[in-house]
């Protein structure tokens, strides 16, 4: 199959798709197509995103990672954060989540945008359910769609920023206006 026919067809997976896969040992697939349905609705470049994961092996018996399992991979995935300089991190789960802000329930957080500092940097996270959560509930993957649409407006709002000359207050993501942006969001 050529090259451009693969791609294609990864595009066009549905998000419900892609997340299906990511259950079964199909990953990679899920990841690239969830990367692209981001750069879809984002209009964000293949270089702009970035996946990776807490954990760099799957747990026995696709369990919950034990807090000695994320300890002994976080100087890993500190070192991708730190060589990468997001300037947001969409985390996928509540153990993602809890890496920038513990102690929350992601039930009630999901979907917005939150400004953290982390090893001297300001960055935000913006917490979504964990793909496995919206498939096994209807509730949560009508959410989880939601955020993605959010996101997408974040990242388009940074995008906006970032432009060489743009001096529009409107699309400052600043600590004045973080609220404000939520409620944008929501």
């Amino acid at each position: 199959m050529a090259e451009e026919e693969q791609e294609e067809r990864v595009m066009n997976v549905p998000l419900r798709d892609a997340l299906k896969a990511a259950r079964t040992k199909r990953t990679p697939r899920a990841i690239e197509a969830i990367r692209e349905f981001v750069m879809r609705h984002a209009k964000a470049k293949r270089e702009d995103v970035w996946i990776s994961n807490i954990l760099k092996v799957r747990p026995p018996q696709n369990r919950d990672p034990l807090p000695e399992e994320i300890e002994a991979y976080r100087t890993y995935l500190d070192e991708e954060i730190q060589i990468i300089k997001p300037k947001i991190i969409a985390t996928l789960g509540r153990f993602s989540m809890g890496k920038f802000i513990p102690d929350v329930y992601i039930t009630r957080i999901h979907g917005q945008a939150h400004r953290v500092e982390w090893k001297g940097r300001k960055i935000i996270i913006f917490p979504m359910y964990h793909p496995a959560a919206a498939l096994r509930n209807q509730k949560i993957m009508e959410a989880y769609k939601a955020d993605f649409v959010k996101l997408a407006n974040v990242l388009q709002t940074l995008i906006k920023q970032s432009e060489p000359g743009n001096t529009d207050d409107k699309t400052a993501i600043s600590e004045e206006n973080q609220t404000n942006l939520q409620l944008t969001l929501l």
